[in-house]
């Protein structure tokens, strides 16, 4: 018999999602997941929200983004609660889209009724709605300055690590 948890070991932290999907698929128990960093983004930022988690899943912190983590089955919005009261941080991915979007804005609320720390990584200027104003008024913002996002990411890192300290 194979011994799991000497496998688990040996396997990197980009890869306990792999395994985790391996796990429930062969119905066994699932390794656990943090969700240490929840990524809000309106659906039209989709791949510079795939390159934020890229980045910030490299640097050894959990993420948890719906469109990869919600499996069939689930109820989408009571798993995306679920996740938003346990983790340790949210970035936003702050742009005219997520601004206008009623799932982002949904999001951000249940973040500060839990008291969440909210990182805005702004990634173009828009002008900001009031409600997306009033629930982000006091918040540190990442602002990306160029038309590469990724120069904006040891910035954001910075920020999540002054929350959210971290040994990996």
């Amino acid at each position: 018999m194979i011994n799991k948890d000497k496998i688990i070991i040996a396997i990197s932290q980009s890869d306990k999602r792999i395994c985790n999907i391996i796990l429930y698929i062969l119905k066994k128990e699932a390794l656990p997941m943090t969700n240490e960093i929840f990524i809000s983004h309106s659906s039209q930022d989709a791949e510079c929200a795939r390159k934020v988690l890229q980045y910030i899943e490299d640097n050894g912190y959990d993420c948890y983004i719906s469109s990869r983590d919600i499996r069939g089955g689930l109820h989408y919005a009571k798993d995306i609660v679920n996740v938003l009261k346990e983790c340790k941080v949210v970035v936003l991915i702050a742009s005219a889209h997520s601004n206008l979007s009623e799932h982002v804005l949904n999001e951000i609320d249940i973040c500060v009724d839990n008291k969440k720390t909210i990182i805005p990584l702004f990634i173009e200027d828009f002008d900001i709605s009031d409600e997306l104003r009033y629930y982000l008024g006091r918040s540190q913002r990442v602002i990306v300055e160029g038309d590469d996002v990724s120069e904006a990411f040891p910035r954001l890192m910075d920020a999540i690590r002054n929350k959210y300290p971290k040994s990996i």
